[in-house]
């Protein structure tokens, strides 16, 4: 036996020295408070572990809390309840979720949640001031930290303190638990995805409704050293830039009030975290709770999309109360919070949505919950609240959240507070894997009593008032019974003057008499909430202190303006007020019309009619719906003021030729005279309007063909008037049209008389072209009065108005509007140069256009420029002869030294030179048509292109031209023509225009020829042009060279009949018969052979005789390349 009791502690002890992978964990109690239980005045203490599921086990059995600062109790055994596996569930993303039976070994993210109980227990005494504390810890925390402390011994722990009451009895004490710690009703979070916003709480609930605060804390390594008077000696440090207020990445932050943590964090790792919750009853601390936990951040991967997997969206609370929105200045995430009065029911929906895909291709669901301890029956004070869910769908859940509040949740526990506030974790999570996206909103709902709220008072016409008050939306039954109190005094004596009872809102008091006087009121509102609020049992609340709105209203002015005062309702006006008064003026004709709108109480306002007794009120508005009402004052008005003169603003022409004259109301009228200045200038009366009207059609107006002028005076009913008002005239608008310019002359008279003179015109051009097509054209000028419209169309219909602006622009007078249609003789449509050549006659240019015979025209503008200087000067005319094309020859030009361009313009029969197109079509307008003659120059190439391979040897000439310019077709190609010794040009090359416009021609073949060689260019047009392309295309002059003649003479000649070098002869190239003589002379100096034949030579004769072996003398003569007489002599042996 003793050898297995062996084997059994040493696997105890072996098992402890095994990591337990500690994730987190609490100590709490509770109290029993209930005298009729058998358990009354025992505590029971509560011990909470979380596992990450790769750990060694806790035991099944129980585990034992440590006790400091206790003289007798060292230990408290907790006996095992509970295990529940907490891991995260959900849709497999990038990685899978995982719990404790499937999680592979290393993995993290699946936990266990152990829970032991100690039952009922009995601690004798009172704690210390130091508080007794509860400890538990053992190895070890995780290898994987990031903040350090890894493998680190771990302890956690709580504190119950002493409490004073009012009367100076010190709690616990007799051996009866006194206070319930606070408890965790939020489940930790240990897994949590990195790269968006996140806010959760522990939420901690106190039962007692003491005041709780939260605060970072250190987390605690060997409980064996734990020392009570000094627990942070085992405290475990932290790695930078990791501190105990900063234990996580992104920022984190913690509110003391409602346990909000909230952070931003894109850096994964575990860290450990650990919040303290202290609990105050009546400013006094009562109890510590820690909760040691770890939080992993991961990088969770990404959606099948690629993209990020994003938490679910929930909206504000909506429903009746007033929701504020409180964001985290660490994440921009929201909290909300509400304040409501005892006995209202708390009603709200909210929504989740969230629009991410998961692996199936389907939509997330969403879970949406309500944490708090007032949803727990065991734990609210009454009604529990509730939240169910409304509609359920893939991406989309919403819910509703019930809780009728009443004076239960005002009470009191010997503090004398007054409500408090009750907070609840609004949270939404998706269902992706390795870590559900959870969103978590903490609302706060701070509950004050019911007080009464007077809004406003009513005056009617027998001095009765009206009383309204308001409930707030939502109130259910609070037994509120409200008095009304009244008094004539703002400092009394009141007078109960009647109750109400919930729900009435409104009490009519007819004896109020305050037609006369003011009258003063407030409600005292009685609400059953609890025990020692105020006095007795009750809370008396009191309202607002509201007075009733006197108007008093007087004539000044000698009888003529009514001033009117008033007092508000409250100083300062009550917050749900309106800032403004709507003042109300009763007339003559008993209409009730609104005339002024403004914060301030006085008014003055001019009589509008003859001895009168006009009424006046004021109201000012609610939020709540309701209105206050003064009482109603009556004066009597004379008006013997006379109306203001009246300011024209506009005297403007109708399409048919009417002048409407406009103006601005003036103060006082009854009716306006308008008045017309006739030819000889007087002012004729032409009709009278009532006062409601601001304008007026003068029916038979000639404003179409004259100038009409207007002004206008103010009356009243009592007759009173002032000056006229100053003349306004209408805008009379002519024209005249210069056939010979297209153009249109438009003339316009001034407007007058505004104040600070008139700023602009508009000239507003409306044309319908041939084609039925409007084009609307708009032209400002500063002063001018008259404007010239240029390249009009004869086919065209012009219709013009002129506008006129003052200062501001924020008057305008019109003109009337002219119709204009003008014959015009036709214009040229198109002009097209069809060619230029070189005449090859005599070196001349011959010019063919083609021209549109439907314009009409005079004759035609010849203009010519030299090369590319672009100075065109005209040379001649071609008159018009109805013949197409028209044709010019040009003998002023020197064809072989240069090229020339040319122009044509038609000239119309007012001798003005069109600009036109070459062609009928909208990209061509402006375009006018030019040619340009073909130089083309040649030289010989003596030695310039000897280091060329392809010219080695070769007798060449050059050719280099300039391009044709300009054919629709474009030069699709150019022709080469050569001559050579005096012979017929044939054809020799074609040209690519695209490549340099230059030809070596290679003329060694032509050697026996005289060496002349002559050339001309041909340009052919491209077939794409409408016109077609010319026949004639376009020659350039013709250039002729001679290539260097070459001369070459033997020393010796043979005439012996062998068939070999029987004659002596000059060798020539290129030697022209011109000028070409060969001589030989003997010893004597006698000519024995002469011949002017290149092709003939001696054969050694004289007079058919042969001449003996000797030397003789040669002399040969031929023109040389520059067209000078060479001469060569030399000596000739002849050897037989």
């Amino acid at each position: 036996m003793k050898k297995y009791f062996l084997l059994f502690l040493m696997l105890i002890l072996s098992s402890s020295l095994f990591p337990s992978h500690f994730i987190g964990g609490e100590i709490t109690w509770e109290c029993n408070t209930d005298p009729m239980s058998p358990d009354y005045g025992k505590y029971t203490l509560f011990l909470h572990i979380y596992q990450d599921c790769d750990g060694i086990d806790f035991s099944y059995f129980s585990e034992n809390i440590t006790v400091h600062n206790h003289p007798s109790l060292s230990s408290i055994t907790c006996n095992w309840i509970d295990t529940n596996d907490i891991s995260t569930s959900g849709v497999s993303g990038s990685s899978a979720c995982y719990d404790c039976d499937n999680q592979p070994f290393g993995e993290f993210g699946a936990v266990k949640e152990w829970i032991y109980s100690s039952g009922p227990i009995v601690i004798n005494g009172t704690p210390p001031a130091g508080g007794w504390h509860f400890t538990w810890g053992t190895c070890c925390r995780s290898s994987n930290l990031t903040q350090g402390m890894n493998d680190a011994d771990w302890t956690i722990r709580s504190v119950l303190y002493p409490y004073t009451d009012p009367s100076g009895t010190v709690f616990p004490n007799n051996n009866i638990c006194h206070d319930n710690s606070p408890i965790f009703k939020e489940q930790p979070k240990t897994l949590l995805c990195t790269g968006y916003p996140f806010s959760y709480s522990h939420l901690a609930f106190d039962v007692e409704l003491d005041s709780l605060s939260y605060s970072w804390a250190e987390p605690l390594g060997d409980e064996f050293l734990y020392d009570p008077n000094n627990p942070a000696s085992i405290a475990l440090p932290f790695t930078a830039p990791y501190s105990v207020n900063a234990p996580i990445p992104g920022n984190p932050t913690l509110n003391n009030e409602n346990g909000e943590i909230s952070f931003l964090s894109n850096i994964s790792g575990i860290f450990v975290t650990c919040v303290k919750v202290e609990s105050y009853k009546c400013g006094q601390l009562v109890a510590e709770v820690f909760r040691d936990v770890n939080v992993a951040l991961k990088d969770c991967g990404t959606l099948p999309n690629g993209a990020q997997n994003l938490p679910p969206v929930i909206t504000a609370p909506l429903g009746y109360q007033n929701w504020i929105t409180n964001l985290n200045p660490s994440t921009n995430l929201p909290s909300y919070e509400t304040t409501i009065m005892a006995g209202e029911l708390v009603s709200f929906s909210v929504v989740a949505t969230d629009d991410d895909v998961n692996i199936t291709g389907n939509k997330q669901n969403i879970t949406l919950e309500v944490e708090g301890g007032q949803l727990d029956p065991l734990l609210a004070l009454s009604n529990p609240a509730t939240f169910i869910t409304d509609s359920f769908a893939a991406g989309f859940v919403s819910g509703s959240f019930l809780w009728e509040s009443n004076c239960d949740h005002m009470q009191d526990y010997g503090c004398g507070r007054q409500g408090g506030a009750y907070t609840f974790n609004l949270k939404a999570y998706d269902d992706f894997c390795p870590a559900n996206g959870i969103v978590i909103a903490t609302i706060t709902i701070n509950v004050i009593p019911p007080q009464p709220d007077l809004r406003c008072l009513a005056v009617d016409a027998t001095g009765g008032v009206d009383l309204y008050f308001y409930f707030p939306a939502g109130v259910v039954d609070t037994n509120i019974k409200y008095d009304i109190y009244h008094s004539k005094q703002i400092d009394g004596p009141y007078s109960l003057i009647d109750s109400i009872f919930y729900p009435d809102t409104n009490y009519y008091h007819s004896a109020s008499n305050a037609s006369n006087s003011r009258s003063y009121y407030y409600l005292l509102g009685s609400v059953t909430c609890g025990t020692n609020i105020g006095s007795a049992s009750d809370s008396l609340l009191f309202s607002d202190t509201l007075s009733t709105i006197l108007m008093d209203a007087y004539a000044i002015n000698f009888g003529n303006t009514a001033e009117m005062n008033w007092n508000p309702i409250h100083t300062p006006l009550l917050n749900s007020s309106d800032s403004d008064y709507d003042l109300h003026y009763i007339n003559a004709y008993n209409s009730d019309n609104i005339i002024a709108v403004l914060p301030d109480t006085f008014y003055q306002m001019d009589g509008d009619n003859c001895n009168y007794f006009p009424e006046f009120y004021v109201e000012i508005s609610d939020i709540s719906g309701c209105s206050s009402r003064s009482s109603v004052s009556t004066v009597h008005l004379l008006d013997t003021i006379t109306p203001i003169t009246p300011v024209i603003e506009s005297v403007s022409v109708n399409n048919l030729g009417q002048s409407e004259v406009s103006w601005a109301n003036s103060a006082g009228a009854d009716y306006y005279i308008i008045y017309i200045q006739d030819n000889n200038g007087a002012w004729i009366t032409l009709d009278s309007v009532d006062a409601v009207q601001n304008s007026y059609l003068y029916q038979a107006s000639q404003a179409g063909t004259i100038i009409e002028r207007f002004n206008i005076r103010a009356v009243d009913s009592c007759g009173n008037s002032r000056v006229q008002s100053l003349e306004h005239n209408s805008i009379l608008l002519t024209y005249n049209s210069d056939a010979c310019e297209y153009s249109i002359q438009l003339d316009w008279n001034e407007y007058i008389n505004w104040t600070e003179g008139t700023s602009h015109y508009k000239v507003l051009i409306t044309e319908v072209n041939e084609d039925n097509i409007t084009i609307n054209t708009e032209i400002r000028l500063e002063d001018d009065t008259e404007l010239i419209i240029e390249n009009i169309g004869s086919l065209s219909d012009y219709f013009v108005i002129i506008e006129a602006y003052n200062f501001d622009s924020s008057l305008v007078s019109r003109s009337n509007q002219i119709e204009i249609n003008i014959a015009l003789a036709n214009k040229p449509l198109f002009n097209y140069i069809e060619y230029v050549t070189i005449n090859h006659d005599n070196g001349s240019v011959d010019i063919s256009c083609l021209v549109d015979l439907s314009g009409v025209i005079n004759h035609y503008d010849v203009y010519r420029s030299i090369r590319y200087d672009e100075n065109f000067f005209k040379i001649g005319e071609i008159d018009f002869s109805n013949e197409n094309p028209i044709y010019y020859n040009d003998l002023d030009v020197s064809t072989s030294n240069d090229f020339y361009q040319y122009k044509i313009y038609p000239v119309d029969t007012c001798g003005i030179s069109l600009i036109t197109p070459l062609i009928n079509l909208p990209e061509y307008v402006g375009v006018v048509s030019f040619a340009q003659t073909i130089l083309l120059e040649a030289e010989i190439n003596v030695d310039s292109l000897q280091d060329i391979s392809d010219y080695t040897g070769q007798y060449t000439n050059t050719l280099v031209f300039n391009n044709y310019d300009k054919w629709l077709g474009e030069v699709s190609h150019y022709n080469l023509y050569r001559s050579y010794s005096g012979e017929d040009f044939k054809f020799l090359k074609t040209l690519d225009p695209d490549n340099p416009l230059i030809y070596v021609d290679i003329v060694t073949e032509f050697y026996d020829g005289d060496g002349k060689f002559c050339y001309y260019i041909e340009a052919v047009e491209g077939g794409n042009t409408p016109y077609g392309p010319t026949i004639e295309g376009s020659r350039s002059n013709v250039v002729c060279v001679s290539q260097v003649p070459a001369v070459f003479i033997p020393s010796v000649f043979t005439p012996n009949g062998d068939a070999h070098n029987e004659i002596f002869i000059p060798i020539t190239y290129f030697v022209s018969k011109e000028g070409f003589s060969f001589s030989i002379y003997n010893r004597d100096g006698e000519v024995i052979f002469e011949t002017n034949n290149p092709k003939k030579g001696w054969d050694g004769s004289f007079f058919r005789s042969q001449v003996q072996n000797g030397n003789y003398v040669y002399r040969l003569q031929f023109v040389n390349g520059d067209g000078k007489l060479s001469e060569k002599t030399g000596v000739i042996s002849l050897v037989r």
